[in-house]
C-alpha cells in the first residue's frame, strides 16, 4: 500500500507597536534633530513589523507488512520579514 500526506501551514501578520517616553535630558545627542527650547523631550518611536510565513510538508508511506512500514518525509519553510523604524519628538 501506498500512502501520501501533505500539510501546509501560512502566517501573516502585522504589528505597529508605539513607544513614548518623557525624559528630562536629551536622549540620543548628535543623532536626532531636538528642539531643545523645552525642560523635558517627549519621545517616541514608531515601529511596523510585516511577516508572511509559509510550511510545507510532505510524506509517503510505503506499507510492508501490517508491522512495518518505509517513510520519506520532505519539507520546506519559506519566511519573510519586512521591519520599518523611526523616532520622533512630540512638540
Amino acid at each position: 500500500d501506498h500512502i501520501f500526506s501533505l500539510e501546509a501551514q501560512h502566517l501573516y501578520d502585522e504589528q505597529d507597536p508605539l513607544y513614548e517616553a518623557e525624559r528630562s535630558f536629551l536622549p540620543f545627542t548628535g543623532l536626532i534633530p531636538f528642539d531643545t527650547s523645552g525642560s523635558s523631550y517627549r519621545i517616541g518611536q514608531e515601529k511596523w513589523v510585516k511577516t508572511n510565513k509559509w510550511d510545507a510538508r510532505g510524506e509517503y508511506y510505503y506499507v510492508l507488512s501490517p508491522k512495518s512500514n518505509l517513510n520519506l518525509t520532505l519539507g520546506t519553510i519559506y519566511s519573510n520579514q519586512d521591519f520599518n523604524s523611526g523616532i520622533f519628538q512630540v512638540l
